[in-house]
């Protein structure tokens, strides 16, 4: 069977543009397709060499042909223009080996005759010169070298970079005034990089770059003396890097965008005959290295907010200064690292004078557990006897940060704190305790003294999930979970979610006039039905969410009535029994959600919905006996899941989508086919339409949907029997993308109807992957000849 070849009749330009797609091996594969394609390969925009592509060239006559093969691609004759080079050949043990003669610098003025913007060289052990026409190349936006074992970085004469804006150079050696050389004329460099590079009889680092913003300079490993200066002048630069030795000089002036800036400098410590400048700007600082320095710096950020410290030594000598104004007015947040026990004075220091402090950290994750274990139980009387709230209030930051057997200590470093101090109480009984009885009554008791201590602050969120005990009413432990909800409701808690699987109490009724609760979600399996106190007013609660809950009588509206600022509200895998309505009528509410898959007794009750602000609807259920859905112009996309469980509520059901006929977007799965005696509304701003059931409702809403666009169509059976109708207005003017799931070959009739009348249709995906390999094949077969036949130019996936 033939099949026309489209993609070989495509413009030059715009196979080259399909080619750039793919790894360069696989592109010049395609050279064996058609004389069209013959050297094609050698226009493409990008050519990538990676270590991928070239490992393994160990056999002589292997790499030289690859050596040829890139010969021939960049030195090809009429080649377009090119916009990346990258060669990161890793697998090449070295350039230089005697046997193969790697033209290297011929493939880079290949590249730069073809006017490369982008050139990535990885070269290790590479002892040629680069070739001046690299350096004098105006189309070169970026440079990247890493020189690894290789010859000096030999800068010529004549540089002129015009175009540059990122430069990276790594593990090079720059001799004399090379540097200097190669950056003198890259007017518009934007980040200049020197990572692990080496200085050698250099005068000085001149900079001078009005339009750079980040700098990186990594001189660590030098050779010969640092005699030499270091010069910047960079208006614009916001971050600045600098990992050296320290020089003869500095000379840095005009950096007033500076925001960002890193040093790593000497790891010895020098006596300081000299001040440190004041960083008067300065409000987050991190610090690595010796304890001298970062006495000094701390006198000298007087306006430090955040301080990071990772100390190499401790000297115990430096801690009985007067306490620098930072700490007196403005640092509020401390991280030790690597926290050791010779520390225990810097703490005591930084706990003392630090009066704003309100987050301290303490890591020591590094430590084996003999000395984590003695680290902590210096620290804990420590924190325990300072009288600062806001620092033992953040003891738990020590917690999250510890080893593995951190959460082991939470109940023991929490019986340290006022429970006053805490701002958010978080749960989870399997990260603090096993299912033992004395570790669960462990549990209980924490918990009871968390929340029922005197004197509490506010609380922000409360969130208990006890996945791991089996039942909250087991007759041997006494969880008192309705005592610990209003204890938490007594505190102005903003948010609360409960997960009470097989939980038998009622919640108490003060959760149901929380005046602060802001979120409510509610996760309630197997526990006993849900009972909504008759008064109820949560009149600043915002998202509202109830899970696996039986919702009895008007207790659904009940619950919502007084909620006059909800805007979030779900009902999930739930259930309504002897209802005889369900009202929600909220005009704050922008996302609503009834999942009421589980129905329990009958079905006679009335759906009614006022939401003008409405803008997402998701409905999950079997057809009730009535809807009256209004004011709905705000709706923006809805899923509506429906099946019917007598065919009396087929007129309930219309009136479900006449509720909804302002809808832009739609997903709409229906699970049982009945006979339609109702015409459905017409969705005059329905433009997206994703449909999963039977075929006999796609066809009707294909009539009411005039100005539909997307179409995506799962079917679960097909009748074959409704498509000899008049084409809807949709797919003569307005249809552009149809995508079919699942295809199976009795559907042939309807992608021929679609094809048929689909008169601005561009674009088909009709998906077979769901199929076994015989049944894909006969589909394949089927449909070939069918697009093949077709007229239109449309892009077809199969």
């Amino acid at each position: 069977m033939y099949v026309e070849d489209r993609i070989s009749n495509f413009p030059d330009h715009i196979r080259c543009h399909i080619l750039s797609f793919l790894p360069i091996h696989e592109a010049v594969r395609t050279s064996i397709l058609s004389t069209k394609w013959r050297n094609l390969f050698a226009s493409i925009s990008t050519v990538d060499f990676d270590t991928y592509l070239l490992r393994g060239l160990t056999e002589r006559n292997i790499i030289d042909s690859f050596k040829n093969f890139v010969d021939r691609l960049l030195k090809f004759p009429n080649q377009l223009s090119l916009d990346c080079f990258r060669l990161r050949a890793d697998g090449i043990a070295s350039w230089n080996d005697g046997y193969h003669d790697f033209d290297v610098s011929g493939w880079l003025c290949g590249a730069v005759c073809r006017g490369v913007k982008e050139i990535d060289l990885y070269l290790h052990n590479f002892c040629h010169t680069l070739p001046a026409l690299l350096f004098t190349c105006h189309s070169l936006r970026t440079l990247t070298l890493v020189a690894k074992d290789s010859k000096i970085f030999k800068v010529p004469s004549e540089v002129c970079l015009r175009n540059l804006k990122t430069l990276c150079i790594t593990n090079s050696v720059l001799v004399g005034d090379s540097l200097n050389r190669l950056i003198s004329n890259c007017h518009v460099l934007e980040d200049l990089t020197f990572d692990e590079c080496s200085v050698v009889n250099a005068r000085d680092i001149n900079i001078q770059i009005p339009s750079l913003k980040s700098l990186f300079l990594d001189f660590f490993f030098s050779i010969g003396d640092s005699n030499y200066v270091v010069v910047i002048n960079a208006p614009n630069l916001v971050y600045f890097r600098y990992d050296s030795v320290i020089v003869k000089g500095y000379n840095l002036s005009n950096m007033k965008s500076l925001e960002k800036p890193r040093f790593a400098s000497g790891l010895i410590p020098i006596p300081l005959t000299s001040r440190f400048a004041i960083l008067h700007n300065l409000i987050e600082f991190e610090f690595l290295g010796k304890e001298i320095w970062l006495v000094e710096f701390l006198n000298c950020a007087p306006n430090l907010k955040t301080l990071t410290v990772l100390l190499q030594d401790v000297a115990g000598t430096r801690w009985n200064i007067d306490a620098p104004s930072c700490l007196s007015f403005h640092l509020k947040k401390i991280e030790i690292s690597e926290y050791a026990t010779d520390m225990i004075e810097i703490v005591c220091y930084l706990l003392d004078n630090s009066m704003v402090l309100e987050k301290l950290i303490i890591k020591v994750n590094a430590m084996n557990a003999t000395r984590a274990s003695k680290a902590r139980n210096q620290l804990l009387p420590l924190l325990k006897s300072s009288k600062k709230g806001n620092a033992s209030s953040y003891l738990l930051s020590y917690c999250e940060h510890v080893s593995a057997n951190g959460k082991s200590w939470l109940m023991d470093i929490a019986s340290y704190l006022p429970p006053s101090h805490r701002s958010v109480v978080f749960l989870s009984y399997g990260d603090v305790c096993r299912r033992q009885d004395q570790n669960v009554d462990s549990f209980k008791n924490f918990v009871d003294r968390l929340l029922k201590f005197p004197d509490q602050l506010s609380l922000d969120c409360f969130r208990l999930r006890g996945d791991e005990i089996a039942s909250w009413n087991d007759g041997d432990h006494d969880f008192d979970v309705s005592g610990w909800i209003c204890a938490a409701v007594c505190r102005g808690v903003k948010e609360i979610d409960l997960y009470l699987d097989n939980f038998c109490h009622t919640l108490p009724a003060l959760l149901f006039t929380c005046h602060s609760l802001r979120t409510l979600t509610l996760v309630a399996k197997d526990s006993k039905i849900f009972e909504v106190p008759s008064e109820v007013c949560l009149r600043n609660l915002k998202t509202l969410c109830i899970t696996n809950s039986v919702l009895i009588g008007d207790s659904l509206n009940r619950l919502i009535s007084n909620c006059h600022v909800l805007e979030d509200l779900a009902f999930d895998e739930c259930s309504v029994a002897y209802a005889r309505e369900i009202i929600i009528q909220i005009p704050s509410l922008k996302s609503l959600y009834l999942d009421f898959f589980f129905p329990i007794g009958a079905l006679n009750y009335v759906v009614v919905i006022n939401a003008p602000n409405l803008v997402y609807f998701r409905y999950d259920s079997v057809v009730v006996k009535g809807y009256s859905l209004s004011n709905m112009k705000s709706l923006e996309k809805a899923e509506i899941c429906i099946w019917f469980d007598s065919s009396n509520y087929e007129t309930s059901a219309i009136h479900l989508f006449q509720g909804i006929c302002n809808v832009r977007s739609l997903r709409l799965t229906i699970h049982e086919v009945i006979p339609l005696t109702s015409r459905f509304p017409i969705l005059h701003n329905l433009i997206e339409f994703n449909f999963f059931g039977k075929e006999t409702w796609l066809v009707e809403f294909l009539h009411c949907a005039p100005n539909l666009k997307t179409l995506t169509v799962l079917l679960q059976d097909v009748a074959g029997t409704r498509w000899n109708i008049d084409a809807p207005s949709c797919l003569s003017f307005d249809l552009k993308k149809i995508e079919i799931s699942d295809y199976t070959t009795d559907m042939i009739e309807i992608v021929r109807y679609l094809l048929d009348n689909s008169t601005v249709l561009e674009k088909l995906i009709i998906r077979v992957n769901a199929m076994n390999a015989t049944r894909a094949s006969k589909a394949h077969n089927q449909l070939l000849p069918l697009l093949k036949s077709s007229k239109k130019d449309l892009i077809v996936i199969l």
